[in-house]
């Protein structure tokens, strides 16, 4: 159990991290790169929710 509640703490700040470096980023290719990266972390994070 306490390995999940890790896991799940260690996605919320990659995805916060993330997040921060779309917004900063000037460039439009690089705003929808992040975006998509963005995107596929928050699929992973329910598909894991899902499963456990």
């Amino acid at each position: 159990m306490k390995r999940k509640i890790h896991e799940i703490i260690y996605f919320i700040l990659i995805s916060y991290l993330l997040y921060n470096l779309a917004s900063e980023a000037t460039s439009v290719i690089a705003q929808v790169v992040m975006f998509i990266i963005f995107g596929i972390a928050l699929i992973g994070l329910i598909d894991f929710l899902r499963k456990s």
